[in-house]
């Protein structure tokens, strides 16, 4: 919000400063069209034509600036963060990934919960959702959840799966759960859902 706040500032700013200059530039046009002036001050209104000239190219070059500061901000997930995606499904795993990297954001994937724990203890600091299949081989979604949450207390996870006990979402819910994504899911339908659940974390990169 501040960095939004100041882009602001920095825009008003600039437009108040190109107003300015055109005032001033008008000004000298005026001053030149005079019989009056002296040659010496012809010379020094040139370059003080120069100066604004100068100032203007670099008010552009300011202003290119903000605007692309502003873009990047602007994209879904806004700067770029991190999505793990947990799913032993390697089709389901690829389709998610091509869709978010296309939106903008970092993935990392994983096929089992245990490699999956492990790689979060390093990483975490910089995940900001993790996307948590249910049905796993050997450790199910609710199992690596909880270690996920031990490990990171503010650990955004957003289950997915095709099918999962109603009460088992209940309870992970309970405990913190960002959100939860049906399978099979449109891109659109993803997008929206891992937005949200970024939004919905208490853990803000």
């Amino acid at each position: 919000m501040p960095e939004r706040t100041s882009s602001a500032a920095i825009t008003e700013t600039i437009i108040s400063l190109k107003d300015a200059l055109r005032q001033i530039s008008e000004s000298i046009l005026k001053l030149n069209e005079l019989p009056v002036i002296a040659p010496v001050a012809r010379g020094a209104l040139a370059k003080l034509t120069l100066g604004l000239e100068n100032v203007t190219a670099a008010i552009v070059e300011l202003e290119d600036e903000v605007s692309s500061k502003n873009s990047a901000t602007d994209k879904p997930g806004g700067p770029k963060q991190t999505v793990f995606i947990i799913d032993d499904e390697e089709a389901i795993t690829a389709f998610a990934t091509d869709v978010l990297e296309r939106a903008g954001y970092e993935v990392i994937g994983c096929t089992n919960g245990f490699a999956a724990i492990d790689l979060y203890k390093r990483l975490h600091p910089s995940v900001a959702l993790v996307i948590l299949d249910y049905t796993l081989p050997i450790m199910n979604g609710a199992e690596v959840f909880a270690e996920l949450r031990a490990i990171n207390p503010k650990a955004a996870v957003m289950l997915s799966s095709g099918y999962t006990e109603q009460k088992e979402v209940k309870d992970m819910l309970s405990k913190g759960l960002c959100g939860f994504l049906p399978k099979p899911y449109t891109e659109e339908k993803m997008l929206a859902h891992v937005k949200a659940s970024i939004m919905a974390s208490p853990q803000k990169l």
